[in-house]
C-alpha cells in the first residue's frame, strides 16, 4: 500500500512539475511577437496577435502624449512605420492562401486597418 501511495505521489508531482504554465507561454509569446520583425511573421494569427500588440502599445503612446509626455510622438511614430510594415507582411501573407482564406483574410486585414485608423484618429 505504501509503495502504490509513493508511486502515486512521485508521479503526481511529476505531472504537475512538468505541465506548462499558460500564463507564462502566453506572455513570452506575447513579448515575442510585440518584438518580432514583420518580416519574421509568416501566418495569419501570427500576424493578428502583432496588429493586436500594435493597437495596443498606439493608443497607450497617444494616451501617454495626450497625458503630457512628449516623448511618446516618437514612440507614435515608430509604430505607424510598423503599421506600414505589417501591411505589407499583410498583403504578402494573403498572396500565399487561396480562395475562400484568402478572402477571408482580405476582411480581417480591413478590419485591422479600421481598428488602427480609429486609434489614429482618437487622440
Amino acid at each position: 500500500m505504501k509503495k502504490i501511495i509513493a508511486v502515486f505521489a512521485i508521479i503526481s508531482i511529476a505531472f504537475f512539475a512538468c505541465a506548462p504554465k499558460k500564463t507564462n507561454i502566453d506572455n513570452q509569446d506575447s513579448k515575442s511577437v510585440s518584438n518580432m520583425a514583420p518580416e519574421e511573421i509568416k501566418d495569419v494569427a501570427t500576424w493578428k496577435a502583432a496588429y493586436d500588440d500594435l493597437i495596443s502599445a498606439y493608443s497607450s503612446a497617444v494616451a501617454q502624449l495626450n497625458g503630457g509626455n512628449l516623448g511618446a510622438g516618437a514612440k507614435i511614430e515608430e509604430l505607424g512605420k510598423r503599421a506600414e510594415a505589417l501591411n505589407s507582411v499583410a498583403e504578402t501573407i494573403r498572396s500565399g492562401l487561396s480562395g475562400q482564406e484568402q478572402a477571408d483574410f482580405a476582411q480581417v486585414i480591413e478590419a485591422y486597418r479600421e481598428k488602427f485608423s480609429q486609434a489614429v484618429n482618437s487622440n
